[in-house]
């Protein structure tokens, strides 16, 4: 009703007419004379028609955290009587602001009082620059003029591999703050600044974390209600059509799939940047392999499955060392110096899978 028709309202003083009252006492004996009550109503009469001054900025809060309008007084003091509205009391406004909420916390650094209305400014201070007390008046002037965007601009802070973190650290007395329900909502004082703080609904966290790292178990129980988990895995469209690497890529993670787990396959990233055979070879030997060699520590048997192009197949020629082991043969990666210099047909063959002829190696 206000906000279409350009008043504010105080639903203070009951329906008791108070226009011909000049000052306090006067509010006071008028109330008490038609009410017989003795309440707060003649105080917040006594701001809305007499200490609120024609050229006031009145700020509209929603709770305590947030602001939804802001206007100028423009009219005296009026009493009605509109059937379509439980409040007598009314001010005529421009309003100069009013769209959807706003932090408090963009203009004071403390939240609203629960009161009905109050003033900001310190009566002793007129005309100094300190007269709105700690408002920051030059961001509601920013407001009003449109030069600061509203709350609803999004923001997003990108935390990576935070499973490598202390939760517990990186969040503070916040992990409560970041559940959708206590956005704008709940606020806490910050421990070092004592300034109170809230999340906004328009901040985005997101964490990264690799699921083939196991100490995610660690953080499952605090962040799983908090955080919605997305798997995102290995994509091959990504990977560039060249080298064979789309085949070669799919053929290895297949084989990761069946002989360890979902979780553990080979990114896209390690081939993204590919442009040469020579960053083919480099990505191959010093990281994949490695990797590989990591996830199937001593399991030759998996590993040659995997792999077999970069394996390498040597006979036990010892017979005490073959009765110990019980096999005739034993398997190792080939040098670095070796796989890097194998000819370019080649080494793409072992990357799809397949076994390479010694006498080529």
């Amino acid at each position: 009703y206000c906000l279409d028709n350009n008043v504010i309202a105080l639903g203070w003083g009951n329906s008791v007419d108070f226009t011909n009252t000049k000052t306090f006492d006067d509010i006071i004996k008028k109330y008490q004379e038609d009410t017989g009550e003795n309440d707060w109503a003649p105080y917040a009469i006594d701001r809305f028609k007499n200490l609120i001054r024609k050229g006031d900025i009145v700020l509209i809060a929603r709770g305590t955290t947030k602001f939804y309008a802001i206007a100028k007084v423009i009219g005296d003091y009026e009493y009605r009587n509109d059937p379509s509205i439980s409040y007598h009391h009314f001010r005529k406004v421009e309003w100069l602001y009013k769209g959807d909420d706003i932090s408090v916390s963009k203009i004071y650094n403390k939240n609203f009082s629960q009161q009905s209305i109050y003033g900001f400014y310190y009566s002793n201070r007129e005309g100094k620059e300190d007269y709105n007390g700690n408002l920051k008046t030059n961001i509601i002037n920013d407001i009003i003029t449109g030069n600061i965007k509203n709350d609803d601009e999004p923001y997003i802070l990108i935390i990576d591999e935070i499973n490598r973190g202390n939760i517990s650290k990186i969040f503070g007395e916040l992990i409560t703050l970041i559940e959708d329900d206590k956005r704008s909502q709940l606020t806490v004082r910050l421990p070092y600044s004592k300034e109170l703080f809230t999340v906004p609904k328009n901040l985005y966290i997101i964490g990264t974390m690799n699921t083939s790292d196991r100490s995610i178990a660690t953080i499952d129980i605090a962040l799983r209600r908090r955080f919605t988990f997305v798997s995102k895995m290995p994509d091959v469209s990504l990977v560039p059509n060249q080298f064979s690497m789309k085949e070669s890529f799919e053929n290895l993670n297949k084989k990761i799939r069946i002989l360890l787990d979902e979780d553990h396959q080979i990114g896209h990233s390690y081939f993204m940047n590919v442009k040469s055979i020579t960053d083919l070879k480099e990505i191959w030997v010093n990281r994949i392999l490695p990797l590989l060699n990591e996830y199937f520590y001593g399991d030759w048997a998996k590993l040659n499955l995997l792999v077999p192009g970069f394996v390498h197949t040597e006979r036990i020629d010892d017979r005490d060392l073959e009765d110990e082991i019980g096999e005739n043969t034993y398997y190792r990666f080939l040098p670095a110096s070796s796989l890097l210099s194998l000819n370019d047909d080649d080494f793409i063959k072992a990357t799809l899978g397949k076994k390479i002829e010694d006498s080529k190696t």
